[in-house]
């Protein structure tokens, strides 16, 4: 499995946990997206990009948007913080397209704390 349908299936397993707490917990829990800066990466190129949850919130999850997937290499994605206590995602990201550049940005879901 490569690592672009790795992350799609994570993602697909975080927000099927988080439906399934809200519906059972929604009246403590509430969850929510962020989306970090969209970065355009030059043929080539390599990038590091964060999305952080707002303070006091953890990170429950994340992952990347690349528009040219096949040309997308995923060296990191992970929660960004205390291992206990993330407040955000990483992802680096390599563009191996020798001729065009494509965006990308990443985004974490969060949970935010009453």
């Amino acid at each position: 499995m490569s690592k672009l349908k790795f992350v799609a299936v994570i993602l697909a397993v975080i927000l099927a946990t988080v439906a399934a707490t809200s519906v059972h917990d929604s009246a403590s829990k509430k969850f929510y997206w962020v989306q970090g800066p969209v970065i355009n990466v030059q043929p080539g190129g390599e990038y590091s990009e964060y999305a952080f949850c707002h303070k006091g919130d953890l990170a429950t999850g994340g992952g990347f948007q690349f528009n040219g997937d096949q040309y997308a290499s995923v060296e990191d994605s992970e929660p960004n913080g205390p291992y206990d206590a993330p407040v955000g995602w990483n992802v680096t990201a390599f563009n191996n397209d020798p001729a065009n550049a494509h965006i990308f940005f990443v985004m974490v879901m969060c949970e935010h704390n009453q």
